[in-house]
C-alpha cells in the first residue's frame, strides 16, 4: 500500500467505509453463506447416504434370505418343493448380478471419487 492510500484511509472518518470495503464486506458474505450452503447440503447426503444405504442393504439382505429358503426347500425336498435346474440356475444367477450390482452402486454413491475444484 502506498502512502497516498494511507492518507486516504486516515482521512475517512470512523464508522465510514469506502464503496471498495463495502464490496469486500459483500464479497465476503456471500462466501461465507456460500460455504453454509455447502455444509448443509453435505449434511444432507450424509443424511440421505445413511438412509437409503441402509434401505438398500436391507433389501439385499432380504433377497438372499429368500434365495436361501428357496435352495433349502429345493435342496431338501421340503414338501416335495422342486425347481426345473434351468430355473434355480437363473435365479441364483440373476441374485447374483443384482446383488453385485446393487452394492457397487452403494459404494460408489457412499465413497464418491472427490472433485478436483470443489469451491
Amino acid at each position: 500500500m502506498t502512502d497516498e492510500e494511507k492518507d486516504k484511509l486516515r482521512r475517512i472518518p470512523p464508522g465510514k467505509s469506502t464503496g471498495e470495503d463495502n464490496i469486500k464486506q459483500q464479497t465476503a458474505e456471500a462466501e461465507l453463506e456460500r460455504i453454509k450452503l455447502n455444509n448443509r447440503s453435505d449434511e444432507q447426503n450424509i443424511e440421505n447416504r445413511k438412509k437409503y444405504g441402509y434401505l438398500i442393504y436391507s433389501l439385499v439382505i432380504g433377497w438372499l434370505v429368500i434365495l436361501s429358503i428357496i435352495l433349502f426347500f429345493h435342496g431338501f425336498k421340503v414338501r416335495d418343493f422342486a425347481l426345473p435346474d434351468g430355473v434355480l440356475i437363473t435365479l441364483i444367477a440373476g441374485t447374483t448380478v443384482k446383488v453385485i450390482g446393487l452394492l457397487a452402486i452403494i459404494v460408489n454413491y457412499l465413497f464418491p471419487k472427490p472433485k478436483q475444484n470443489r469451491r
